[in-house]
């Protein structure tokens, strides 16, 4: 019984953090659409300040792209990763500890 309940506060607190950054990113397009309401084609810090955040948005929406992929409840489980390095020497051992500092970083950083 605790385990359920532990894995739907789980799953509450994974929706409510898809929902606090769609609404985020909602209220970031509203701004900016109004800012390129009020906006003059010839201020040119304006103009560079409205591609940063359009940017900005960009990176945020295939983020939530990429974490809408990742939906079913199969996918909130853990995953072996196993990197070999194979014949090669050094150099296929430095790469294989490289792709391992980027996969780690990567799944830290998702919050996996």
């Amino acid at each position: 019984m605790a385990e359920r309940a532990q894995t739907a506060m789980r799953r509450i607190a994974e929706l409510n953090d898809m929902l606090g950054r769609v609404d985020k990113l909602a209220g970031e397009i509203k701004d900016t659409t109004e800012m390129v309401g009020l906006f003059d084609e010839s201020d040119e810090a304006t103009r560079k300040e409205l591609a940063a955040q359009v940017e900005v948005m960009g990176h945020e929406l295939e983020a939530l792209e990429e974490r809408a992929m990742f939906r079913s409840q199969k996918d909130s489980r853990g995953a072996i990763v196993s990197i070999h390095p194979g014949a090669g020497g050094t150099e296929s051992c430095d790469w294989a500890e490289m792709l391992y500092r980027m996969l780690t970083r990567y799944i830290e950083l998702q919050g996996l």
